[in-house]
């Protein structure tokens, strides 16, 4: 193996750098130009847009009050909850005391081959999120 051909790759390598980096430079610069533009309004008039009817008079954005957004936050707990709760307490065998009124046991039983770390990670879990979602 000669001398040139490890400094013919070195060469090689450093062409590639500096050309996936002008190609990312390139690509970041044209994305920025683009939302830019966008923002400014320039595809506004643009026989897309308008088949589209993305005009300025037909696009609102989306007004969610404060009571939307506790909503989603409270339905999104109910769903942890009730996916730590099977995840932790479904099995084939009899519901343990421990485990809510409410919980079937015909779900598959995911929890079985689970370490009893995971067990008291996933009854924390369950726990704290049936704890958030209580009515008081």
């Amino acid at each position: 193996m000669s001398q040139e051909e490890p400094q013919q790759t070195a060469e090689k390598i450093a062409n590639r750098r500096i050309f996936l980096k002008s190609a990312g430079i390139t690509g970041l610069g044209l994305a920025s130009a683009t939302l830019a533009a966008g923002k400014l309004g320039a595809f506004d008039n643009t026989p897309i847009a308008k088949s589209l009817g993305l005009t300025p008079e037909n696009v609102k954005a989306a007004s969610y009050s404060d009571i939307d957004i506790l909503n989603f936050a409270l339905n999104l707990e109910y769903l942890e909850a009730e996916f730590y709760t099977k995840a932790v307490y479904a099995s084939t065998s009899p519901r343990p005391a421990s485990a809510p009124a409410a919980l079937t046991t015909k779900a598959p039983p995911p929890a079985a081959t689970w370490s009893p770390s995971r067990h008291r990670h996933g009854r924390r879990q369950a726990e704290g999120h049936r704890r958030r979602t209580r009515l008081r």
